[in-house]
């Protein structure tokens, strides 16, 4: 599991200092457009909306984006909740909640998206006109493996949740209703 985090976090700073081959990066990608596997991708759902529970983010997004982490920052009713540092590491950990699920569980990331993270605090500092005074590609690299850790703790508090909501997911039966009141019984 630690050379998968190790791995997915190569893929969030969107390097590998081995370089891979072109036959990799080509049988990667065609493994990424051609395999579908639905126990995954609701494993991924599964995660997502369990830290965005925990975390209380206000969101049902079971595949988070950069762009939706950004809108969050602009609402006019929460936006100032995820203006701040800690609002920001609340987002980065629910960016990453399906890249933790999935690192952990399989060698290769296929459904789970480790870039959005880093997107965001591009994007957070773009739209910020400035280059947040004073913080590194390092203080970046940082973060995001905190949240990645952070992520990876929080779903190993809930697995017996996390997966009941994965099998709810996977059977169509899942309503949001019914997501919650899974996560409502281990975290009363």
């Amino acid at each position: 599991a630690k050379e998968t985090a190790a791995g997915a976090m190569d893929a969030v700073r969107g390097r590998d200092d081995d370089g891979p081959s072109a036959t990799q990066l080509v049988a990667a990608g065609l493994n990424r457009l051609f395999t579908r596997d639905v126990t995954r991708e609701c494993q991924c759902e599964a995660a997502s909306f369990t830290v965005a529970y925990l975390l209380g983010i206000p969101v049902f997004s079971l595949t988070p984006n950069a762009l939706e982490a950004v809108k969050l920052t602009r609402d006019a009713e929460v936006g100032v909740t995820y203006q701040t540092a800690n609002g920001v590491s609340k987002l980065l950990v629910w960016l990453l909640a399906a890249v933790a699920i999935e690192s952990n569980n399989h060698r290769q990331l296929i459904v789970s998206d480790p870039r959005q993270a880093s997107a965001l605090l591009k994007l957070l500092r773009k739209s910020a006109g400035d280059d947040e005074a004073g913080n590194t590609a390092e203080d970046d690299e940082l973060r995001l493996r905190l949240a990645l850790s952070q992520a990876q703790d929080l779903l190993q508090k809930y697995p017996d949740a996390l997966e009941q909501l994965s099998q709810r997911m996977e059977s169509g039966a899942g309503t949001v209703g019914n997501c919650v009141a899974i996560l409502e019984k281990p975290v009363r």
